[in-house]
């Protein structure tokens, strides 16, 4: 395989996991009772996406030692709308079992404890 077709696959994976960690991140967000992390939510997101913009040159300087093409970025605005339209569903999906599989026994030995 070519070396351009596997670095087009890592920047198309990287712009699902960008997609999904953000997604992740409001999700935690819109969970919190305070009212001033709902109001910070943009600020927060807007700073995300910066650091997560950082991270994606790093992955360009590592993956293709720098190169940077326009192809790069579109790559990864379809990594970003494939995670939107097409897994976003099956990623919640993993999540709730993920959820109800790990963290609700967890939080339940520690309600346990807590009464006690």
């Amino acid at each position: 395989m070519s070396i351009n077709l596997v670095s087009l696959f890592v920047l198309f994976c990287s712009g699902i996991a960008a997609a999904t960690f953000v997604d992740f991140v409001r999700h935690v967000l819109l969970q919190l009772p305070s009212k001033f992390v709902h109001k910070m939510a943009v600020i927060i997101e807007i700073i995300l996406w910066a650091i997560l913009g950082c991270a994606s040159f790093y992955l360009l300087l590592v993956v293709k030692y720098g190169d940077w093409r326009a192809v790069d970025a579109l790559v990864q605005v379809f990594g970003i709308l494939a995670y939107n339209f097409w897994l976003r569903g099956i990623i919640h999906f993993i999540g709730r079992i993920l959820t109800k599989l790990f963290i609700s026994p967890i939080l339940w030995i520690v309600h346990i404890f807590v009464v006690i």
